[in-house]
C-alpha cells in the first residue's frame, strides 16, 4: 500500500464504510463456538496458529519461502515454543484435496498433546480462519492468511527475507517472538491500517471481468498508474453494487 495523504485516507475510509460494515456483519453472522471446545484445549492455554503452505511443485512462491518444506515449519515451531503452548496447525485447502500430507500429519501427531491439525466443521469457514478467531499468536511464511490474523488482532511472526508492511507489526525472529508472546509484549497489526489496506486494494483494483472493454482499459490504466485515486470512487461503487446483488441472491436462496 502506498503512503496515502490524510485526505486520501479519509476519502477511502468514508467510501469503504458500507462495504466494511457488510464484511463485519458477515463475520458476526458466522457466530460459531471456539474450535478449542472440539479440540479439547482449555481456554487459558496459550495457542499459536501455524498455517501450512501450499505444497506442490507448481507453487510460484516455493522458491521464495523461508521454510523449504512444511515439515521444516512444523519442526521450528515445535522447537521454539514451550510445551505449555498448543500449536494449532491448519492445512492449505488444496493440500487436503490433492496433496500427500501424510508426512506432515505424522510429524504433528508425534508432538502428542502439544499440537494437532485443526479441521473446520463449518461449510463456510476454513480452518485457518476458525483458529485465527481464537488464538494468541501465529507463525506464517508466505501464506495469504496473515490478513486473517491482522483482522482478528493476532500478533504473528513472519521470518521471510521478503519485506512485510510496517503496519502489520510482524516479528521476524521466531525465537524472539516466542519470548515476546510469553511476556505478553507481542504486537498485533493496527486495526485501522488493516481496514485501510482492504479499502485501498478494493478501491484501486476492483475489476468487473464481465465487461471486456472495461477490463482492457483497467489493465492499461494499471500499467500506466498502479495507484490511481481517480478510479477509487467508481471502483468502490461497483464493488458495493456487486455486494448488494450477492446479498439479494443469498436471501433468495435462503428463503
Amino acid at each position: 500500500m502506498p503512503k496515502l495523504s490524510a485526505a486520501e485516507a479519509a476519502a477511502l475510509d468514508e467510501g469503504f464504510a458500507g462495504i466494511w460494515a457488510y464484511f463485519e456483519a458477515e463475520v458476526r453472522r458466522r457466530d460459531v463456538p471456539s474450535w478449542r471446545l472440539a479440540a479439547g484445549i482449555s481456554s487459558d492455554r496459550p495457542v499459536v496458529a501455524v498455517p501450512l503452505e501450499y505444497d506442490f511443485e507448481d507453487s510460484f512462491t516455493a522458491g521464495h519461502q523461508h521454510y523449504a518444506t512444511n515439515i521444516d515449519l512444523i519442526d521450528e515451531a515445535a522447537a521454539e515454543f514451550g510445551e505449555d503452548v498448543f500449536l494449532a496447525f491448519t492445512n492449505h485447502p488444496l493440500n487436503d484435496l490433492y496433496g500427500d500430507t501424510a508426512g506432515a500429519e505424522a510429524r504433528i501427531a508425534a508432538l502428542g498433546d502439544r499440537a494437532a491439525m485443526i479441521r473446520s466443521g463449518f461449510a463456510d469457514i476454513r480452518a485457518t480462519e476458525l483458529v485465527a478467531r481464537d488464538c494468541d499468536g501465529a507463525v506464517v511464511d508466505l501464506t495469504k492468511s496473515y490478513l486473517a490474523y491482522a483482522y482478528f488482532g493476532v500478533p504473528f511472526v513472519r521470518p521471510t527475507r521478503l519485506p512485510t508492511a510496517d503496519w502489520l507489526n510482524a516479528a521476524r525472529d521466531v525465537g524472539g517472538f516466542a519470548t515476546a508472546l510469553k511476556a505478553g509484549t507481542a504486537t498485533p497489526a493496527r486495526a485501522d491500517a488493516t481496514r485501510l489496506w482492504f479499502a485501498h486494494h478494493i478501491a484501486n483494483a476492483a475489476l468487473d471481468v464481465s465487461n471486456r472493454k472495461l477490463t482492457a482499459d483497467w489493465v492499461l490504466d494499471h500499467l500506466r498508474q498502479p495507484p490511481n485515486p481517480s478510479r477509487w470512487a467508481a471502483n468502490l461503487d461497483q464493488f458495493a453494487r456487486q455486494l448488494r446483488r450477492h446479498t439479494a441472491v443469498k436471501r433468495r436462496l435462503a428463503a
